[in-house]
């Protein structure tokens, strides 16, 4: 019943509007407590609803394209509302590519070197101390005797402790004689001496150097030396002394009889090309 009013009431408005009568003021719709004023399109559809509670919708914004610029918030019922600043937004789009890199900028200048500061002048030298040690004498200083050690400066550079370079003077004394030691027990018999010394030298061919009273006859690397006249038997002591082309002492090993002829076998020479210069022996009895 409500709805019919408010029709018949716009009716006669737009009557109103095609007339000539010229006027024009505000129309107030009061509905009835609880209802809501609708205002309908040509096409008898809702245009503008107002709720009873003041929330005003337009039921047919829902299905209108957009246009314009202005944003018009509204629910899914049409009804004006503030606008969520967070529903304004558009989703982010996706990143673009990365640009081109720019091009180098220009090397800045290079700092000036600094320079190397001179070489500072040599100091002073320092100076010379010298010790001179000479032989002191039993007596008062020292009485089993010692040396004397003078310290001084050399104050004329001559590398020599003079008498008026001395600044201070020390002793390095002998030690007391000790006491006698106890007396050793008596010697065994003395040992009776050489009756009887043969003695030569000979090269590497076993040719005689020196010597008399003996040949050397050489096979393979063993060295026979024969006396003549003949030894007689006894002990016999025997001393060798073998040396190299470098100078180096040979080794040498003997054997057999000095009565029949001893034998010299030499030890190893160097592979680089080292020699027997001379073989020397002295046989004693």
């Amino acid at each position: 019943m409500q709805l019919l009013t408010c029709r018949s009431a716009l009716v006669l408005a737009s009557l109103a509007a095609t007339t000539t009568l010229g006027w024009a003021a505000d129309m107030i719709l009061t509905p009835a407590t609880g209802s809501a004023a609708i205002i309908q399109s040509a096409s008898g559809n809702a245009a503008v609803r107002v709720q009873p509670n003041g929330d005003v919708q337009l039921p047919g914004i829902t299905s209108t394209p957009a246009s314009g610029t202005t944003a018009v918030c509204h629910d899914a019922n049409g009804t004006l509302t503030n606008c969520d600043p967070s529903a304004l937004a558009g989703v982010q789009g996706p990143a673009g590519p990365a640009g081109p890199a720019g091009p180098t900028g220009p090397a800045g200048q290079v700092g000036a070197t600094g320079q190397t500061g001179a070489t500072g002048a040599q100091g002073p030298k320092g100076d010379t101390w010298l010790v001179k040690a000479t032989a002191e004498g039993a007596g008062a200083n020292c009485a089993t005797g010692g040396q004397r050690l003078d310290f001084g400066k050399d104050s004329n550079a001559n590398s020599v402790l003079d008498g008026g370079e001395i600044s201070s003077t020390s002793y390095a004394c002998n030690g007391a004689q000790g006491p006698q030691g106890l007396q050793g027990p008596p010697g065994a018999g003395g040992v009776t001496g050489m009756t009887e010394v043969h003695h030569g030298c000979f090269d590497a061919a076993g040719s005689v150097a020196s010597g008399t009273g003996y040949s050397v006859a050489l096979v393979n690397t063993v060295f026979t030396v024969t006396f003549n006249p003949a030894l007689g038997a006894g002990n016999y002591t025997v001393l060798l002394d073998g040396r190299t082309s470098t100078g180096r002492a040979l080794a040498l090993t003997a054997g057999g009889n000095p009565s029949t002829g001893l034998t010299l076998a030499p030890g190893w020479l160097d592979a680089g090309g080292e020699t027997i210069q001379s073989i020397c022996f002295m046989l004693a009895r």
